[in-house]
């Protein structure tokens, strides 16, 4: 439901709800604990409940309560609804926020093919790239770590490397770290919440719908 698509009514509801935001604000009624409170802060209540409560919980599949405000600022830096409207009326001014970009690059086939050409990169400077592979084991000695893998007959190999880059849950790299990790740091990691994310780009020619 972009701007442009909002109903007179609607966006006279919008614009007392934020108003009522920024008044409460100003006199430091306002409370700012969560994601919400920061968005509520700066959008008003309304533009909340249309724009950012269903996609955030959709997304992340945390109520908005329950995500930090710091989060939020670095999420939505630089933007609030005065900023989008003065962009909405003069879209070439300078300085635009990065959470207004209006056009996305995306790779043809997916994203994957960045880590295809990344993995053509480190190929064509002669490194050998191991793939398919179970990680066993990671130890650090000095400056250098050992890795322990198996192969697809089950034998292990040693490599050595001065760098290790971690993609996985951080909770399979504690189980594999040859090393005595803090009981905290354990605790930490088992607390930590993963989603999994699959994106499906559809290019929709009529119009949208309202629920994002």
């Amino acid at each position: 439901m972009p701007y442009s698509d909002l109903e007179l009514a609607e966006s006279v509801v919008i614009g007392f709800s934020y108003l009522f935001a920024r008044v409460k604000s100003y006199l430091s009624i306002s409370k700012i604990n969560n994601f919400e409170d920061w968005v509520v802060d700066r959008f008003g209540k309304k533009l909340f409940n249309n724009f950012f409560k269903n996609y955030t919980e959709k997304v992340w599949g945390i109520d908005c309560k329950d995500i930090g405000s710091d989060w939020a600022a670095q999420r939505i830096k630089g933007l609030s609804l005065s900023t989008a409207i003065k962009f909405a009326l003069f879209p070439n001014s300078k300085k635009r926020p990065k959470t207004l970009v209006d056009k996305f690059y995306y790779p043809r086939l997916g994203a994957g093919m960045l880590w295809e050409k990344f993995e053509e990169h480190i190929t064509n400077k002669g490194i050998e790239v191991i793939k398919n592979k179970k990680v066993i084991s990671i130890k650090k000695t000095e400056d250098i770590f050992s890795i322990i893998y198996e192969d697809s007959e089950r034998n292990k190999i040693t490599v050595e490397t001065k760098n290790v880059f971690f993609s996985n849950p951080l909770l399979e790299f504690i189980s594999i770290y040859d090393s005595d990790v803090p009981q905290s740091v354990i605790d930490s990691a088992k607390s930590l919440n993963y989603r999994n994310h699959i994106s499906v780009h559809i290019t929709i020619d009529k119009k949208l719908f309202d629920d994002n």
